[in-house]
């Protein structure tokens, strides 16, 4: 987990925008951050987002 996001003070924060509307809810383990940043790279440099070097 990013430690941006351990900070108590930014996840209260956060929490509080997200309770705007009545839909939205607290996550606190997203699936997305457990995928490795390279995968991604690897999947938008594939795609023809990226350029290649």
């Amino acid at each position: 987990m990013n430690r941006f996001y351990k900070n108590p003070h930014i996840a209260s924060a956060l929490a509080k925008e997200s309770e705007l509307t009545s839909k939205e809810m607290l996550v606190y383990n997203r699936k997305a951050e457990e995928i490795p940043r390279e995968e991604v790279f690897k999947l938008f440099r594939n795609a023809g987002w990226i350029k290649r070097r």
